[in-house]
């Protein structure tokens, strides 16, 4: 399609599918005796229950369910169920294509619908081309849900993990990813926004040679007019 990158600004990390470890608690400090807590223990175990006890009361009783906690609920059940739907998994494997390259080390490769490179099934995601209904109220869950789990190959594309995170924020936006400028646009304000998370607007823009605006919402459509020059 078109460059993902502008002027070498955009670094955007893939998100990887394979496991990793589980993080060391204990950031490799060893105990003393195995079967015996030291303090290190305690104290793992003391914000173990605070994190747990959150959604608590003071006599450790759930606190009442509200709408939207279950919104939420019905989000992540669909969301749950379309990881395992069965027309995404077929779409999936239907794009797969023998690679007789030896060099990849790969035998199947996926050829990502926006950027048009091949990548790993592992490396591809499942996208659904028309965006999501919206669901702000119980009237809307069923024709949510439908435009989720009723769909066919036409509804569907395959995407790398960047062209995925890119397409989504033009979603997001309100931008059409087959147009040049939108997608464009939708990389620069990506981009923008990971500079405002890391506290990095100011000297960025300084470095820029541009005088960053008072808020952060003005300095980040600062930043993504400037990358966009």
């Amino acid at each position: 399609m078109w460059s993902l990158r502008i002027s070498g600004a955009i670094r955007l990390i893939r998100k990887s599918k394979s496991k990793t470890p589980k993080p060391d608690k204990r950031k490799g400090e060893k105990r003393d005796s195995y079967n015996i807590p030291d303090d290190l223990d305690l104290q793992l175990l003391a914000q173990s229950l605070e994190k747990l006890g959150k959604g608590l009361d003071e006599d450790g009783k759930a606190k009442p369910i509200n709408e939207q906690y279950l919104k939420n609920l019905f989000r992540s059940a669909v969301r749950k169920k379309w990881m395992s739907c069965g027309v995404k998994l077929h779409f999936l494997e239907s794009g797969l294509e023998p690679d007789y390259d030896p060099s990849t080390r790969r035998r199947f490769k996926v050829r990502c619908n926006i950027c048009k490179c091949y990548f790993t099934k592992a490396e591809i995601e499942v996208d659904h081309i028309k965006q999501e209904q919206e669901f702000d109220s119980w009237d809307k869950a069923t024709l949510w849900a439908s435009a989720i789990l009723d769909v066919g190959a036409k509804d569907l594309q395959r995407l790398c993990c960047e062209c995925h995170l890119i397409k989504s924020h033009c979603d997001l936006l309100g931008l059409d990813f087959r147009n040049e400028q939108d997608w464009k646009f939708a990389i620069a304000d990506k981009e923008a926004i990971q500079i405002c998370k890391q506290k990095e607007d100011k000297s960025w823009l300084l470095a820029k040679g541009l005088t960053p605006a008072g808020n952060a919402k003005l300095r980040r459509e600062q930043i993504t007019m400037r990358l966009l020059a």
